[in-house]
């Protein structure tokens, strides 16, 4: 592929907002691949308090407040999934999941 610049004067004459404009679709992509890492990041969190969760039932005594601790930290943080999920589906409503 190469590349086609345009002439310095059609540069200057097209204006920070233009060259904003085009620049758009590779900052979306961008901001999309962030929010998607940022999910990725907090399935993984879900997933260790789950464990967390599954190792201070499995113990000879219970702590119940540790168990509880740990539920109401997974609530949280799912819940906070939930709602990044719900986020990156609204912001990029027609962009396809890579």
């Amino acid at each position: 592929m190469q590349i086609k610049l345009k002439s310095y004067s059609e540069l200057v004459q097209m204006g920070k907002e233009a060259i904003d404009a085009a620049l758009a679709p590779s900052r979306a992509k961008s901001q999309r691949k962030k929010a998607e890492l940022e999910l990725a990041k907090m399935e993984e969190t879900c997933a260790s308090l789950e464990h967390k969760i599954t190792e201070a039932c499995s113990v000879k005594e219970i702590n119940f407040d540790k168990v509880l601790d740990a539920v109401d930290e997974f609530e949280l943080a799912d819940r906070r999934r939930v709602q990044m999920e719900e986020l990156l589906a609204q912001l990029f409503p027609t962009e396809p999941k890579a």
